[in-house]
């Protein structure tokens, strides 16, 4: 699934301006006929939501669906790694 490493190298990166997310320990878990399902360990820098700073690590699933002969993303869930 190639999908899985361009998702890796087209990700923001943290060193530009601004930030960006940083995914780290890419694991696929299953692969179906069109759908796949991976996790992953990302790093965000340079998140704000309105009065909340959400930069931090992340533990993360991502979803990926195959359209049309090519695998996108359909979805992700992050939950924070250092929560209690």
């Amino acid at each position: 699934m190639r999908v899985a490493c361009r998702f890796c190298h087209r990700r923001g990166r943290a060193d530009r301006a601004g930030g960006g997310a940083v995914p780290h320990d890419f694991k696929l878990w299953a692969v179906y006929e069109g759908v796949a399902i991976a996790t992953d360990h990302t790093s965000w820098t340079g998140g704000f939501v309105p009065g909340r700073n959400t930069a931090g690590e992340y533990r993360v699933v991502r979803f990926f669906v195959k359209e049309k002969g090519n695998w996108r993303i359909a979805g992700a869930a992050l939950v924070p790694a250092n929560s209690p």
